[in-house]
């Protein structure tokens, strides 16, 4: 392979997983976007969410300190799943659960104060 090609995602390589559930919590309106300026519903404490599509797309270390810099005094953070895999296969479910297990561990070390979940987007309804 060329040596200037660029693979996406290898930033994410060989980096721990946290041990976090990835069950997803039910959509909170209550969690703004990363970046919303200070409002009254931080009375209950600042929570902000952050996509997983754009942690996904980080290639380096200075992406995710980018992304990151508007959550660093929020004490509730989500990753909003807007993408999921195309494939219902087991090694790319699998790989894909790795991955957001590795961005799950990198937020929760870059900002250790707050509470790190995953949250389903608002349009995604349960099938019981």
């Amino acid at each position: 392979m060329k040596s200037t090609y660029k693979l996406i995602g290898v930033f994410w390589d060989h980096r721990p997983e946290s041990n976090t559930s990835l069950e997803p919590i039910d959509y909170d309106p209550f969690y703004l976007e990363a970046g919303h300026p200070d409002c009254l519903f931080d009375c209950i404490g600042k929570r902000r969410y952050i996509t997983l599509s754009k942690l996904l797309a980080a290639d380096s270390e200075q992406t995710v300190s980018t992304l990151t810099t508007q959550l660093v005094d929020c004490t509730g953070i989500a990753v909003l799943c807007d993408y999921t895999p195309t494939s219902q296969g087991c090694v790319p479910q699998r790989f894909f659960r790795h991955r957001v297990r590795q961005i799950l561990q990198l937020l929760e070390s870059i900002l250790p104060n707050a509470s790190i979940t995953l949250m389903r987007p608002p349009d995604m309804k349960l099938v019981a």
